[in-house]
């Protein structure tokens, strides 16, 4: 209240990490070779919130986006939320598995409330249950990862510095899980990295024969500017196997 009574009114500032993207597309007409404008799109991407298009052709309303940060592994609310939502999701298995590829002796999880708060644990088949505080960074991350992908069913994921957390013995098991649940759930997953491990172990985890794995390589470009070059799965392999080029 103020002074003089009256209710005081006070402001929020909500800080909200995100991206947004203005799209040019266009289509070619084989007879005349020359380009048409045929609309231009607006992608509003704000982490936790569906994605949100201006001018779309397409009705993207509904498309889902999902967020991992390099932190999120240690925030205990958000690895409760996501488990329980994977639980009511009947996504407990997928994620039970991933866990399994990483430590054996996991055959289980419970959200528990002792006297303090709720939190998560995991039933170690030795031990019993212990909190998830008591696994290492590895198993932490790949947790966080693996509750996140199923609430992005039919949209996108996006996982800032991938490798985080996770020890280079890790990476394979790990990333051909994920490629292979992405494909279940129809993720679209935009991943970003400056560990060369990690690289090769995505474009190691993609097995198939479509070309459906792309290497985005940011560069300064000079004035403020940033130049992206473009390599496609076959190129990159060959120039990571091959040559050993750096695609950072």
């Amino acid at each position: 209240m103020t002074d003089d009574g009256e209710p005081r009114v006070v402001e929020a500032f909500v800080e909200r990490s995100g991206l947004e993207m203005r799209l040019d597309i266009d289509r070619r007409d084989n007879a005349q070779t020359s380009l048409f404008l045929e609309s231009q799109v607006k992608l509003e991407i704000w982490e936790h919130e569906p994605l949100v298009t201006r001018g779309s052709p397409r009705n993207f309303d509904k498309l889902p986006v999902r967020f991992v940060t390099p932190y999120d592994h240690w925030l205990r609310s958000n690895v409760i939320q996501g488990f329980s939502e994977a639980t009511l999701d009947d996504e407990e298995t997928s994620v039970l598995s991933l866990l399994r590829k990483l430590e054996p002796r996991i055959d289980g999880a419970r959200v528990i409330a002792t006297q303090r708060e709720p939190a998560l644990y995991l039933h170690d088949a030795r031990a019993g249950f212990l909190p998830v505080s008591s696994f290492g960074d590895g198993i932490r991350r790949a947790l966080a990862i693996a509750v996140t992908l199923p609430r992005a069913a039919g949209g996108i994921l996006l996982i800032d510095e991938i490798e985080t957390g996770l020890h280079v013995s890790m990476l394979q098991r790990v990333y051909e899980w994920l490629w292979r649940a992405c494909q279940e759930h129809r993720v679209q997953l935009f991943a970003t990295t400056h560990s060369l491990e990690a690289l090769d172990a995505m474009l190691d985890a993609d097995t198939t024969e479509e070309e459906d794995t792309f290497v985005y390589q940011l560069a300064d470009g000079g004035s403020g500017s940033t130049r992206v070059t473009r390599f496609g799965e076959a190129e990159a392999k060959r120039l990571r196997g091959t040559r050993g080029f750096d695609l950072r």
